[in-house]
């Protein structure tokens, strides 16, 4: 966890950059729904074990335990939230809403809050704890607080502790002291809001036209005599640094692969060591199926009518239909194309419910009734089985062999690429001697320059590193390739600067290309804009032969129409007067000339109007931009580990594994 120094230290710079957020995530500090008063239902629905697993917590945070209570009681809130929310698609929904992990992710989040809160030196007193109680509309009645009797008898009534809600005040107190402290400098300026207000309300309709240089890049010559002039005129731009000329010998892994023998007895002893994970078989099924999707979004009479397709094509195929035809015919799915056909797959793979009704299923041929998923509606025919098996050492005899080779001649290509670096180090220059007593081939690999690929390595960056940092002379150690291990020797330097142009002939015709392109847009572009003057672009355009396309409603901080985001065509656009054509404007891609046909402007009454209400938008959009930017940073930072078999028990009680021990770090 953050220590109160660190702590200190990380709120002075978060304030002192509270005008420059660009650091800041899109995350909210999360907003715990967790009703005191008002238990939401769901009883049941959400909890898909018998008991409690072993250990009565549901995570820990730096050694604090989040009891099991705390979190079944978040879930089932959490839960009736979501059931009163979505009402009658809620049973469509519960198998995405991961109510469980929601809830403790909530809780640690809080947990993490309250101790950055109390290492910053913040309590929550006695005296803000009355407070609270007597301000709680829950606790008054006609304005004034209930009394204490009645208050400790309302919440006894709800089965809740009055000791552990004031315990809930100074969390809620605690919280609220944090977040205050944090955010009490973020500050909005007049300006940023009169911007703000004009970014959301002023929009515009232009025309425009763009002139990509590409467009105009094949119909343009070049002449010989103008790619050498040109060349002369910009030899700066190729100028190269030192090149250099090395001997590269390489130590190659798949030679020594092949070498090595493994002995029977090693193979069978990774056999053995790999027996349960790698070669034991679990039960596969195969299946067919036809899938009426039900995309995000759908109304109850969209899931209603997928039902029904789905309802028909499953007594099609009980009347005696070939599945394959109907499935053709009907599934929505991609392996429609293959008469629904999905192949072998064991336990883990499917969706939950597709899952259960596959493994349910007894004889090749059955059929499933309507089976739903987060994707839609299926009908499911088992077309093959395979039992669990173990396949035999003799099946996998080679294969162990080979990875134990591969795996061995690593260290032996190192061994090798060592000795030979040591044996030229006694005498630098015997490294084609060396190389030929190790049966070695020396590869020259003539002149390189930094950033170039490195012939039979290609732009391996660890080589070009390796490379030019040696110097003159110099033999490498082992850098380690795709290939196994290459060993350098600096054999000679060669000045840097412009190579002959014959050497870069192809190069420089196709910057002189392009940057003739681009003179010809910005020439189009110049007398698009001098011709149109007062006039329509549309009609200037079909004059002088150019595209001109329409964005209506433009937005600052938006795409307009296909030139995406750009900042100074939308200052310009902003700024520029109504009908007529300007530009050109040098863009990304290719200048662009431009007319506002109309514009919707801010009204300066309505400004001053609204102007409180976007500052108090503004203002909390960045509180909680901050705080869950440090939420997160601190969340990060914490050892949190999860009860994860009581978490599945909630959201996959069909996957939660009883005897699993609690205590899956995060």
């Amino acid at each position: 966890m953050v220590g109160p120094l660190e702590s200190v230290l990380m709120l002075k710079m978060m304030r002192e950059n509270l005008k420059s957020l660009s650091w800041v995530l899109a995350a909210v500090v999360a907003s715990f729904i967790f009703a005191v008063f008002a238990e939401y239902g769901g009883q049941g629905a959400w909890w898909g074990g018998s008991g409690t697993p072993a250990g009565d917590w549901a995570a820990k945070v730096d050694g604090t335990a989040i009891p099991t209570q705390d979190f079944l009681r978040a879930a089932q809130n959490l839960d009736g939230y979501y059931r009163n929310l979505l009402g009658a698609s809620y049973d469509r929904q519960t198998m995405n809403l991961n109510v469980g992990q929601q809830a403790i992710d909530q809780l640690v989040q809080e947990e993490v809050i309250l101790a950055h809160a109390r290492s910053l030196g913040l309590v929550a007193t006695e005296d803000e704890i009355r407070q609270e109680l007597l301000r709680d509309p829950a606790l008054q009645q006609d304005g004034v607080f209930i009394g204490t009797q009645r208050y400790k008898m309302v919440l006894e009534a709800s089965g809740l502790d009055p000791q552990v809600y004031e315990q809930d005040l100074a969390r809620r107190i605690l919280r609220r002291k944090w977040a205050e402290l944090l955010t009490a400098d973020i500050e909005v300026s007049d300006q940023q809001v009169e911007q703000e207000i004009r970014r959301r309300d002023e929009t515009a309709d232009i025309l425009y036209a763009r002139f990509r240089p590409e467009d105009y890049a094949d119909g343009v010559k070049v002449a010989a005599a103008e790619v050498e002039a040109y060349y002369q005129q910009n030899q700066d731009r190729y100028r190269r640094g030192e090149g250099r000329v090395f001997d590269l010998v390489l130590f190659d892994r798949l030679r020594e692969q092949n070498a090595l023998k493994v002995p029977e007895a090693e193979a069978r002893a990774e056999y053995d060591a790999s027996l349960v994970t790698r070669f034991t078989i679990p039960e596969q099924r195969r299946a067919s199926h036809i899938l009426v999707k039900t995309p995000e979004g759908s109304s109850e009479a969209d899931y209603q009518a997928a039902r029904a397709r789905a309802e028909a094509a499953l007594a099609r195929v009980r009347a005696g239909e070939e599945f394959a035809e109907v499935a053709r015919q009907v599934s929505e799915d991609t392996s429609a194309a293959n008469g629904g056909d999905l192949g072998f797959f064991q336990k883990g793979v499917m969706a939950i419910p597709f899952e259960q009704a596959v493994w349910e299923l007894r004889e090749v041929g059955d059929l499933s009734d309507i089976v739903q998923t987060q994707f839609g509606y299926h009908v499911i025919q088992l077309t093959g089985k395979q039992e669990a098996r173990v396949k035999p050492f003799e099946e996998v005899r080679e294969e162990l062999s080979r990875d134990l080779a591969f795996r061995k001649s690593g260290d032996v290509t190192r061994e090798k690429a060592e000795a030979f670096v040591d044996a030229v180090k006694t005498a630098p220059d015997s490294f084609r001697d060396q190389a030929a007593r190790a049966t070695q081939v020396v590869t020259p690999t003539g002149i390189v320059y930094p950033g170039e690929p490195i012939p039979g390595y290609g732009p391996d960056p660890e080589l070009q590193r390796a490379l030019f940092a040696m110097a003159p002379g110099e033999v490498s150690e082992p850098v380690s390739v795709a290939r196994g291990f290459v060993v350098a020797r600096f054999v000679e330097s060669r000045p840097g600067g412009a190579p002959p142009l014959e050497e870069i002939r192809a190069r420089v015709e196709e910057d002189l290309r392009q940057e003739k392109a681009q003179e010809r847009a910005a020439d189009l572009a110049r007398k698009a804009a001098a011709a149109g003057g007062e006039g329509d672009l549309k009609a200037t355009g079909k004059k002088l032969g150019f595209e001109v396309s329409e964005a209506a409603a433009v937005t600052r901080g938006l795409a307009v129409g296909d030139l995406g985001v750009q900042p100074a065509l939308e200052e310009a656009i902003f700024s520029a007067p109504v009908g007529a054509i300007q530009g050109p404007l040098e863009l990304a891609g290719g200048p662009v000339v431009y007319q506002v046909t109309a514009r919707e402007e801010l009204d300066p009454e309505d400004l001053a109007e609204r102007a409180p209400q976007v500052r108090e938008e503004l203002v909390a959009g960045r509180r909680q931009r901050l705080l869950g930017a440090v939420t997160r940073e601190l969340s990060q930072a914490a050892d949190v580990r999860y009860n994860t078999q009581l978490i599945q028990q909630i959201d996959n009680p069909a996957a939660a594994a009883p005897a699993a021990a609690p205590g899956a770090a995060r």
